[in-house]
């Protein structure tokens, strides 16, 4: 359960000020920084995690290409547990189309960010927590690359686990959403994993592919 967050503007510095404790795949408030408000989507944060919808459709190896199960099956796959995720965490209808690996983009992100989505920036902390699934994808991350860009190995922050207390993310993060694409690759291959032991202890499934990510 998130506190709601505590938060100083000044318009000299270009950032927020953030506490806020518990919540955040990101270790903070979301890309760019936490707005007033973001601790409402923080809530049931695990509970999305652990349950499996039988409503979207086992998975493929890249978050672009999704496989489709025969009608009479059950589908289950990432992007299930990633919509589900959002729902009870309170995600805004507006954003829901956010809450898929093939649609949660860096250019959603920005476009989030500059007030161009009707999507606000408040729930990106969530959204990503969802997508990361609250774990921790910092060697599949370094191995991507992500810590390459000229913010530094500070861009892993956004592929580590939830930490205790918020970072502050200023101006000077912009430069991992040139990585985002890869972040989100470590973080699909790791929910394709996820999914299929949990397709083979509830169906007995032993023949689903393998993938080698995380």
């Amino acid at each position: 359960m998130c506190h709601k967050p505590q938060f100083k503007y000044r318009p000299s510095d270009a950032f927020l000020r953030i506490q806020c404790v518990t919540c955040f795949a990101l270790g903070g408030c979301g890309f760019g920084g936490c707005l007033a408000g973001c601790g409402r989507y923080c809530t049931a944060k695990a509970k999305g995690a652990k349950t499996l919808s039988a409503s979207m459709t086992i998975p493929s190896e890249t978050p672009n290409a999704v496989d489709e199960l025969p009608d009479e099956e059950p589908h289950l796959g990432p992007d299930a547990l990633f919509k589900q995720c959002c729902e009870e965490s309170g995600v805004p209808a507006s954003c829901m189309d956010k809450c898929s690996y093939k649609t949660y983009s860096s250019s959603a992100l920005r476009n989030m960010f500059f007030r161009l989505d009707s999507c606000p920036m408040e729930a990106a902390s969530a959204i990503h927590y969802c997508a990361s699934q609250g774990k921790d994808h910092t060697r599949c991350c370094h191995e991507r690359g992500v810590g390459m860009t000229a913010a530094g190995q500070k861009c892993l922050l956004f592929c580590e686990k939830p930490r205790e207390n918020a970072t502050l993310l200023d101006f000077s993060y912009m430069p991992c959403y040139d990585t985002f694409e890869e972040m989100k690759v470590c973080f699909w291959h790791k929910a394709v994993r996820t999914t299929e032991t949990r397709l083979e202890d509830a169906f007995g499934l032993s023949a689903l592919p393998k993938t080698a990510w995380n």
